[in-house]
């Protein structure tokens, strides 16, 4: 690829990546990752992929502000919403796309629609990170936040850390367990 990839998924048939060069670019996963295509519909850095396991549609978003809705049988833009700020992060599940925008606001959407269900301000620095869960939702914010909410369309503040140190800039949360990685390369472990 002729510039740096920003996020990777894989659904064990295709291998799709996100660039800093606009692209996204999809591999067969089953075939020595050869290029099946890439595409070009965003006009700037392609930050964040998601798509639910057996669905026909992948999700994105840029820099330019753009959440596009890909049809991953035509590999074509069947859907797009212009976001105020641009979004960052996102995460899906169950009928819900979550997304983390630089200005601060978690963004509930209908992924069948692209439709704003609901708006939350979280944080004046930006979001880094969000993530649906069975349980919560989660983020970590640009001012060296890590919080939970609780589920749903209008959830509630449930936990928040002490201010980090040092910037966070991903989280992983799995069996109880959070592992938290900052920017000077320190790890933090946590078990619930």
């Amino acid at each position: 690829m002729a510039s740096a990839v920003l996020c990777v998924i894989n659904d064990g048939t295709t291998a799709v990546c996100s660039t800093f060069g606009r692209k996204v670019v999809v591999m067969d996963a089953r075939n020595s990752l050869q290029k099946i295509t890439d595409m070009l519909y965003h006009r700037s850095a392609v930050f964040d992929l998601v798509q639910m396991p057996d669905s026909n549609y992948l999700y994105s978003c840029g820099e330019d502000r753009r959440l596009a809705c890909v049809d991953k049988r035509m590999w074509e833009v069947v859907n797009d919403l212009e976001l105020e700020a641009y979004a960052q992060t996102m995460s899906l599940r169950q009928g819900q796309l979550l997304c983390g925008t630089t200005d601060g606001k978690m963004l509930f959407i209908d992924p069948s629609d692209l439709k704003i269900i609901n708006e939350i301000f979280i944080g004046s620095g930006g979001l880094r990170q969000v993530r649906l869960n069975i349980g919560s939702q989660m983020c970590i914010t640009k001012d060296r936040f890590f919080k939970v909410f609780t589920p749903g369309l209008h959830p509630k503040l449930f936990a928040e850390s002490e201010e980090f140190d040092v910037e966070p800039s991903r989280f992983d949360y799995y069996d109880n367990d959070l592992v938290v990685a900052c920017g000077d390369g320190s790890i933090f472990f946590h078990t619930t």
